[in-house]
């Protein structure tokens, strides 16, 4: 009886402490409101996220009458994409959800205004317990907090340690070689010599190139239109110090994760998201049956020698949509429940990620919980607290439109890499060849092209897109289909639609019938034409519908996200 009573104290006390000390509230535990919850732990062994929203609900949640109803479960990169849908409404898209979890590139295209400010709903002093860095990610230029932190990603380099043992025995490269970048590419270049594989596969190379060139004091290096000023000299050094290494097969884009590449022993190192270790297995299945122990092995991201380190903080957030004040009182609610400090070492120490509170990685040193492999865990969060106390972070680009670009960016590289190692291999120029991936960062458009639901691409080239881009560049995953009308339009002064289809099914098929070498092959429009590659299948691409449901597959996707 006094255990029943002891605990009923204590539930009395939390919940007293996440009211809001006692201020009127508008929650009525005899009229419980709902919240319906989108996010993106779905993937996550165990559904930690899905195990929390079900302790909150027979908890605090019963007593003050809340209940967080999960309605819908996406990735980070894909998830901004259905929110516009369903913000946009229409038949057969779901009911905007009162919370979600979204970047902040998301959130501001929902509109501030439509979003429930945090610091409305948390006092100063509250808010003085997390760290301020992850709050400056969540909160835009008027100074309103719209995603609160629950947890944060980074990016740092994931070993298959059986495979690298080998390496180092036989090539006398260790671990200590990965701390720089241009040990790093030192590295892969011989593990390329030593097993013609390549050496790691890169998840977000851009921002492994952005965070050197910073280092190498390149300065700001975007435009105003949210790309890259592509006369940045030492922002191109650092493009083409990755590029040569790609373009040798030293390095290579991901497929879209790392850690398959890894486990299935294509590459022997994955540079990714910190989260991604919950996808990694204990073991490699090698393509020809074999396995052995993955024997995990857990580094910092690589630095520019004699350079102050510099790390991304990556991440999706909490969001509220504004409908009523009893809603964002109980958004509230769960928020700071879900954030309490032990609750939030749990969460994080399962899923990956980075504590949002201060003082917490402290706490992480002492950490007896760890899921399997539990020595990879530990070596995670011993890397994590290295870059927290010698790295600055850095957050990433909010530019609106700018990871569909990135999305196109990584799409053209994947296909240059299938074929620029036989290349080089054949005695063409490296640096020939890495300046061919140079053009096509150079070729993306610096205006917002990756449109979404009530923009079509012609009202975009009205306002001013480039129209000179590679058709390569063309393949923009969108929320809705790239349509010939609007191809015409890219295109111009070509006659109808159907001839400018017409005139992309002959440049494809004559590609397709005479291989060309790498050769290109130039569409007869009447602007003196955009050059096609013989590999690309451009009538398909402008005439498809959708490929993805809005979103983007860019840095913060493992997920971005939730990585």
């Amino acid at each position: 009886m006094k255990k029943r009573l002891l605990s009923l104290l204590l539930l009395c006390t939390l919940v007293f402490a996440l009211s809001g000390c006692g201020e009127k509230t508008l929650l009525n535990k005899k009229e419980p409101v709902s919240l319906s919850f989108w996010h993106v732990y779905g993937e996550q062994a165990g559904l930690p996220m899905d195990l929390l929203v079900q302790e909150f609900n027979r908890t605090v949640g019963q007593e003050r009458g809340v209940q967080v109803q999960v309605t819908g479960m996406s990735s980070a990169s894909q998830i901004g994409g259905y929110l516009k849908e369903a913000q946009s409404g229409g038949k057969g898209v779901q009911e905007m959800p009162d919370l979600f979890t979204c970047h902040i590139i998301d959130a501001l295209e929902l509109g501030e205004d439509n979003l429930v400010p945090w610091n409305e709903q948390f006092t100063p002093d509250e808010l003085s317990d997390f760290i301020p860095g992850f709050l400056s990610d969540g909160t835009a230029e008027d100074g309103r907090l719209l995603i609160f932190p629950v947890s944060k990603s980074t990016q740092l380099l994931m070993c298959n340690g059986s495979g690298f043992d080998r390496f180092s025995a036989a090539t006398g490269v260790g671990y200590e070689d990965l701390a720089t970048w241009e040990g790093f590419y030192d590295a892969a270049g011989r593990f390329y010599d030593w097993s013609d594989k390549p050496f790691c596969a890169l998840d977000y190379p851009i921002r492994a190139v952005e965070l050197n060139a910073l280092e190498r004091g390149s300065g700001d290096f975007y435009t105003e239109n949210g790309w890259y000023d592509t006369g940045n000299a030492v922002f191109k050094e650092s493009w083409m110090q990755f590029a040569r290494s790609l373009a040798q097969g030293h390095v290579v884009v991901s497929d879209l994760y790392s850690n398959t590449q890894v486990m299935t022993g294509d590459v022997l190192s994955g540079l990714g998201s910190s989260a991604a270790i919950l996808y990694y297995n204990d073991t490699v299945t090698y393509r020809d049956g074999t396995q052995e122990p993955m024997d995990l092995r857990v580094l910092p991201m690589p630095k520019t020698a004699g350079a102050d380190a510099l790390m991304t903080q990556a991440g999706v957030g909490l969001c509220a949509y504004r409908t009523t004040e009893q809603k964002a009182e109980a958004a509230a609610l769960f928020v700071r429940w879900l954030t309490e400090a032990e609750r939030n070492l749990d969460f994080v120490a399962q899923t990956g990620y980075m504590p949002v509170r201060s003082g917490a990685f402290d706490a992480i040193a002492d950490y007896d919980n760890f899921p399997a492999p539990e020595e990879g865990y530990r070596q995670l969060y011993a890397a994590l607290k290295t870059m927290r106390e010698d790295y600055t972070p850095v957050s990433e680009p909010r530019f609106e439109g700018y990871y569909g670009r990135v999305s196109v960016l990584y799409d053209g590289l994947r296909r240059l890499q299938q074929e620029l190692p036989a290349r080089a291999a054949a005695s063409e120029g490296i640096d020939a060849l890495a300046e061919e991936t140079w053009e096509l960062l150079c070729s993306i458009r610096q205006r917002q092209m990756c449109i979404r639901d009530s923009h079509s691409l012609s009202e975009a080239l009205a306002e001013g897109g480039s129209v000179r881009a590679r058709i390569f560049a063309l393949k923009i995953e969108t929320s809705q289909a790239l349509h010939a009308q609007a191809a015409a339009a890219l295109y111009g002064r070509a006659g109808s639609a159907a001839a400018v289809l017409a005139l992309c099914r002959s440049a494809s098929a004559r590609a397709a019938q005479e291989p060309t070498g790498g050769d290109e092959k130039i569409l007869d429009l009447p602007d003196g034409g955009l050059p096609l590659g013989r590999d690309l299948p451009v009538a398909e691409r402008l005439g498809h519908g959708r490929a993805s449901l809005g979103g983007y597959d860019g840095p913060d996707r493992g997920a971005r996200e939730g990585l």
